[in-house]
């Protein structure tokens, strides 16, 4: 029985999202999200039974995201970002411009074949380095690895752990999110560039100096081929394994697995030099935020939230496709996108039964769409932008909130208008 009335629990949200903003002591985002369910179990908004529930609920969601973790740390051991990089740089040919395109595109790359927390904690720090060697003003370059994390992480369901999140929570389908996700993903990738290209055409020289670029030879070339193919295996395994029926999560745990005997036999590294660098701290916040989400449910805010998405949703296809992206990216930029993704997902079962079928069945796909491409506005608004930005000062180079914050409002709205456009086209041709 719940005793406490439902502000303690809005109270022990917002408790949550402070500290995971403000990061008091230096407190981990893991740490906040513990915090913010233990004191959702403190004022009985949660019960031991509902530990269970969503242990339950998201294990699987949170060995694919373990599972993505070791895939990136065996791939950037055996050089391959490093690699992929230096292409990218090489393959300018001397060109400001083409550099710029490449570094959009290996973002785009990393992005979709890993996931975008990848693009911002592996490609930033090689973007610096050449930029830095190339004596390259480093902002239009930096802000391209973290926007292009977010933007391109449409493209699978497995490149941003949102879509994770709804693809398993709301039962979609590996080929219609393919069909539906690719023009948006597509849409909102090129007006990305298109738009940086123009804000940062004077900023990015015609000509660099190329031969001020060093080209490192692999330490082990047949630990870099052996990962290199376990990469593309893998993501052919999402393709033929989703054509099965086989979930997601057992595809990218027997990629890790598969990857870490390529480490262990080619390079003799063992599961005791990978996983210290999991990033457990992430894993720790997204099973605190998800409690804290459940307790919101049992509080019954939940219910008010769900009839005000139900209102304004259900008046038309793109009506509802634009009202629902807008409304989680907006969202997403005030409580992250995480947390803001678990709430539109609980708000969408509870108004299933309120909505047209042909109208509903779209509304996932937006809420990946609003949890995605909506981050780019505020720093705090995805986890990747996070931990970029923390890269980016370490490096002593600041970009401000602000700053931050100028270059997204003229860029994801258009971006966020685009997609959902491209989708209500898709949807409306092929399902309706």
């Amino acid at each position: 029985m719940i005793n406490s009335p439902p502000i303690f629990a809005l109270l022990a949200f917002l408790v949550t999202f402070l500290l995971m903003m403000f990061r008091p002591f230096k407190m981990t985002e893991g740490a906040s999200g513990l915090i913010g369910a233990f004191l959702m179990f403190l004022f009985g908004f949660i019960r031991f039974a509902d530990i269970k529930i969503v242990l339950d609920q998201t294990g699987n969601l949170l060995i694919m995201l373990f599972s993505m973790m070791v895939i990136s740390l065996v791939a950037d051991e055996a050089g391959f970002f490093r690699f992929v990089a230096g292409l990218a740089a090489h393959k300018a040919q001397g060109n400001g411009k083409k550099l710029f395109l490449n570094t959009f595109l290996l973002g785009l790359a990393v992005t979709t074949v890993i996931s975008n927390d990848a693009t911002a904690l592996i490609i930033t720090p090689i973007v610096w380095e050449y930029t830095h060697l190339l004596n390259l003003d480093p902002l239009p370059f930096l802000l391209t690895c973290t926007f292009i994390a977010d933007t391109a992480s449409l493209s699978l369901p497995v490149s941003n752990l949102t879509n994770i999140l709804v693809y398993e929570s709301m039962g979609l389908k590996f080929w219609d999110y393919i069909i539906l996700m690719f023009f948006p993903n597509l849409v909102a990738s090129v007006i990305n560039y298109l738009v940086f290209a123009w804000i940062f055409r004077k900023r990015i020289p015609h000509h660099i100096d190329q031969s001020l670029l060093i080209k490192e030879p692999i330490a082990n070339p047949r630990y870099f081929k052996l990962a290199t193919w376990g990469l593309l295996t893998i993501t052919l395994g999402y393709v033929i394994g989703s054509a099965f029926g086989l979930p997601l999560w057992v595809i990218a745990f027997l990629g890790a697995v598969y990857m870490c005997l390529i480490a262990y036999f080619t390079n003799k590294t063992s599961l005791k030099t990978i996983l210290p660098q999991v990033s457990w701290s992430v894993l720790l916040f997204v099973t605190g935020m998800f409690l804290v989400v459940k307790g919101l449910e049992n509080s019954g805010l939940m219910t008010s939230f769900s009839t005000t998405i139900a209102n304004l949703t259900g008046k038309g296809l793109f009506h509802s496709i634009l009202t629902v992206t807008f409304g989680t990216a907006l969202g997403a930029n005030i409580v992250n996108n995480v947390p803001m993704d678990m709430l539109m997902v609980s708000s969408l079962q509870k108004i299933r039964p309120l909505i047209n079928p042909k109208i509903f069945n779209a509304l996932p796909y937006s809420v990946i769409m609003g949890a995605g491409l909506g981050p780019n506005f505020t720093v705090i608004g995805s986890l990747a932008t996070m931990l970029w930005l923390s890269l980016v000062r370490k490096k002593d180079y600041e970009i401000t909130a602000l700053q931050y914050s100028f270059y997204g409002l003229i860029t994801a709205p258009l971006m966020i208008f685009g997609a959902s456009i491209a989708l209500y086209l898709v949807y409306n041709w092929l399902y309706l």
